[in-house]
């Protein structure tokens, strides 16, 4: 009996390695957060990553961005 293929729980080592060159490479070419994260996640979809998957993309876009864009608070005592 056939059935619906199951849903992958993460991405493949392939699909982050992907990411990885995607987002650096339009890292350098747009201004604000939103246009890179557009261009990743279009970009990821060509590549044939599910639609299902988009605001995964989006959350590992805001995590690397977030980290690469990180500036401490002050020291308080």
């Amino acid at each position: 009996m056939g059935g619906f293929p199951l849903p992958q729980d993460s991405f493949t080592t392939e699909e982050l390695d992907k990411f990885d060159v995607i987002y650096l490479k339009y890292y350098e070419h747009y201004n604000t957060y939103e246009e890179l994260e557009d261009a990743c996640v279009k970009h990821m979809l060509q590549d044939g990553v599910k639609l299902i998957y988009t605001q995964e993309i989006k959350e590992m876009v805001r995590e690397r961005f977030e980290d690469e864009n990180y500036i401490p608070e002050p020291y308080k005592e």
